[in-house]
């Protein structure tokens, strides 16, 4: 290793060291006067805005104090609404189930009259035709007892052409 104590290069690094360290004390200097200066602006700033946030902050609890107020009445009106609309919904639905119940009672009684009804028409029906039966042997009788007596009673009067058949 090459011995630099001689040449003079601790001095110079000394001296750099040195106007370095100088460097940093003139702007750690300026550095803290800006820093006070910001301070003091800050301060004037906060002194100011601390008025203009307390109004604000005044003004904003009225606004949040009306919003509340207003919320609570919208959800009155709402819960109030809700129950009359249930109210109404279950005497609706009550009402509609009246009317069911009703409805098939009515329904129930015209079968039971449909029921007799067709009972008394099919009972009807057989009396008319047992009478038409009844009226139907009683003609056939009656003609074939005619048949019969013209056929024993005029033997001669009948045409030669018919006389075969007897």
């Amino acid at each position: 290793m090459p011995d630099d104590m001689g040449k003079g290069i601790p001095r110079k690094g000394a001296r750099d060291a040195a106007g370095e360290m100088a460097k940093t004390v003139r702007e750690a200097d300026a550095n803290q006067k800006k820093v006070r200066d910001a301070a003091e602006a800050g301060q004037e700033a906060i002194r100011s805005g601390g008025e203009a946030v307390a109004k604000t902050t005044e003004s904003a609890s009225e606004t949040v104090s009306r919003l509340a107020r207003l919320a609570s009445d919208a959800a009155d009106a709402s819960q109030q609404m809700a129950k009359g609309s249930a109210e109404q919904f279950g005497q609706m639905f009550t009402r509609q189930i009246e009317v069911s119940q009703e409805v098939t009672r009515h329904a129930r009684q015209n079968l039971d009259v449909l029921m007799q009804a067709g009972g008394v028409l099919a009972g009807g029906f057989q009396s008319i035709m047992q009478e038409w039966t009844d009226y139907t042997q009683k003609a056939v009788r009656h003609n074939i007892d005619g048949v019969n007596s013209l056929m024993r009673a005029a033997p001669c009067r009948i045409s030669p052409r018919h006389r075969a058949i007897c």
